[in-house]
């Protein structure tokens, strides 16, 4: 599909964007379309706040379009959400309290994912929940080891 195309059509820019994450490296179509069928598309302007600091942690996001930045009361911004990238994810897995707020900068075009769907989703298909765990596991390592 072109890059027009995508653009026009958010369910095939979310199917794009899912493969391109690393969470969820290793699946193949049919696990895809699984996936998408949990997510949801959400739409934010610019100066709301996705989520805060302390908040209670219900999902994760990939930001498709535009700019979220993340930034704590201890340090200020700590992270620019670049397009494609994935956030939230200790909270939608682990249920924690956010450890950052999430603000957006420009209007952004959000995938979510509820954690009990998530969960009900690596249940049904166990082969999913090991791989995205496994890749989960990745990405929190390499984060701790910056």
């Amino acid at each position: 599909m072109s890059l027009a195309a995508e653009k026009t059509d958010p369910h095939a820019h979310a199917l794009s964007s899912l493969k391109k994450q690393y969470l969820f490296y290793g699946l193949d179509d049919a696990d895809y379309d699984n996936i998408l069928t949990i997510s949801s598309l959400r739409d934010l302007q610019a100066g709301e706040v996705l989520f805060k600091e302390g908040d209670g942690s219900f999902g994760m996001y990939i930001l498709l379009t535009g700019d979220i930045r993340l930034k704590t009361e201890k340090d200020g911004e700590i992270h620019a959400v670049q397009p494609g990238e994935i956030f939230g994810e200790m909270g939608a897995i682990a249920h924690i309290r956010r450890t950052a707020s999430a603000i957006v900068r420009r209007p952004s075009l959000l995938m979510q994912f509820n954690h009990s769907q998530l969960m009900e989703l690596l249940n049904r298909y166990p082969h999913i929940g090991f791989k995205v765990m496994s890749n989960i596991c990745t990405v929190l390592i390499k984060r701790l080891v910056k």
